[in-house]
């Protein structure tokens, strides 16, 4: 008999308290909310197409007030917001990850609960933590039944379960029983089959499935409190997503005092995890002494799962963040790695272009041993214009389990991202207000500070 995977997660996720976590659950639940709200502020303020084209899209539509798009003062239904507020998350590839799954949850769950907290008034902090914490718990475990084999078939991580973890969050939100909960995640896999074609071109539909998946979850989590049901054994049932995806579920352990979110990753670096080896490699051969000037050849190591990350020639604002050719050069070229680098205008300089040319990518069977633990360990190998070679490997990237970013590395990176829309004092209040998530009582107090 298959394990009742559906009733389980929901069971498991009903019981989280705020009052019984550990404190260092609590603060990583705090620091994802900030990075989250970090990311989704500069993607904003950023005023790319894909952020710009959402939120037209959904102020044109009307509807009723309920929750505000993030950095503005406009206001939309409780699911529009989710689905801008997660496009504006997700499009400058900062969000955080698990790798596991191979998927991102803050850009689903949080811009979900945030949108019902707004919508329903009076959710504490305390009641926002804990359904924030339930839905990186209902990502990440319903990705470990079905990942990596879905992923490797097409499908999208964070599109096929951004939807599970949104409807998570919003029913602990509305007090769900575990049966309405399971209706929820039922109501969530209607629209779960995401495809990653995007990946091997960069084109905009990759901020555009994230954000439907979350729409999909606050439609779900509303639906069911109205009465909608669904398939309770959605996921191991015959028929249901895990057989979908990849032919059946595979066993989860779900151990008692463990939550998944333990092993979630911030990231450093605007752009897909798979190219932070090599501007991790590429900054040590900088540090090292390497002059890019100097460089006639530039060789990248890959594992096979990155390859598909290997964009040779980009120029989209997507296309440049799913390139390890990119990622590589334009550290090499900055000597850094931040959003000012990643932009279509840095792309189109003639130095990037002239190093692209000179870059090659393979396969490194090496690198594949020991994935995921390994976390996209990269290898590149310069030749220089003296024909001596210059190599750098990284094992454990920055960010990863192994070589963490600290607390204070991610409130420098999130102060500086909320500096792109807000002064510096709006900035300590909304650092100050996150991380004394628990004395808020009602979250619109935060949502008032991340206005225009």
């Amino acid at each position: 008999m298959a394990q009742p995977l559906t009733r389980d997660l929901a069971q498991r996720v009903l019981e989280i308290s705020f009052d019984a976590l550990p404190q260092e659950i609590l603060c990583k639940t705090k620091y994802c909310v900030l990075d989250y709200l970090a990311d989704a502020v500069a993607g904003q303020a950023a005023h790319l197409p894909s952020v710009e084209i959402a939120g037209r899209y959904a102020a044109a539509n009307g509807g009723a007030p309920e929750a505000a798009i993030l950095g503005t003062n406009v206001r939309v239904p409780a699911a529009e917001a989710a689905f801008v507020n997660s496009v504006s998350g997700e499009v400058l590839e900062l969000g955080d990850g698990e790798n596991s799954v191979i998927g991102h949850p803050g850009q689903a769950v949080i811009p979900a609960a945030l949108a019902i907290a707004e919508k329903e008034g009076g959710v504490s902090g305390k009641a926002f933590l804990e359904a924030v914490l339930a839905g990186y718990e209902a990502f990440i475990r319903v990705g470990q039944s079905v990942m990596p084999e879905a992923y490797d078939r097409g499908f999208s991580a964070s599109g096929c379960l951004g939807n599970f973890g949104a409807a998570v969050a919003v029913g602990r939100l509305y007090g769900f029983d575990r049966e309405k909960m399971q209706d929820a995640l039922a109501l969530s896999a209607c629209a779960a089959g995401y495809l990653r074609s995007w990946n091997l071109t960069g084109t905009m539909d990759k901020d555009l499935m994230v954000a439907d998946s979350t729409r999909r979850g606050v439609l779900a989590g509303i639906l069911a409190r109205m009465g909608y049901t669904g398939s309770r054994e959605i996921l191991e049932g015959g028929l249901g997503f895990c057989d979908a995806m990849c032919g059946g579920a595979k066993p989860v352990a779900l151990e008692p005092g463990q939550y998944g979110i333990q092993n979630v990753y911030f990231k450093p670096y605007p752009c897909c995890r798979a190219t932070h080896g090599c501007i991790d490699a590429a900054l040590a051969l900088r540090a090292g002494g390497v002059d890019p000037k100097e460089i006639r050849h530039i060789h990248i190591h890959t594992d096979t799962r990155g390859s598909t990350v290997s964009i040779p020639e980009p120029e989209s604002f997507v296309s440049i963040r799913f390139s390890q050719q990119y990622a590589a050069a334009a550290a090499l070229l900055a000597g850094r790695a931040t959003i000012r680098e990643f932009t279509e205008e840095f792309a189109a300089q003639p130095e990037v272009k002239t190093l692209l040319r000179r870059t090659t990518i393979s396969i490194d069977p090496e690198l594949d041993e020991g994935w995921p633990a390994r976390d996209y360990s990269r290898r590149i190998t310069l030749t220089l214009d003296d024909g001596t070679e210059r190599t750098a490997y990284i094992h454990n990237i920055k960010g990863s389990n192994e070589n963490p970013m600290t607390w204070a590395e991610v409130e420098d990176k999130c102060r500086g991202l909320l500096r792109e829309l807000y002064p510096e004092a709006r900035v300590e209040q909304i650092l100050n207000a996150v991380l004394h998530l628990e004395q808020i009582q009602d979250m619109r107090e935060l949502a008032a500070l991340l206005g225009a």
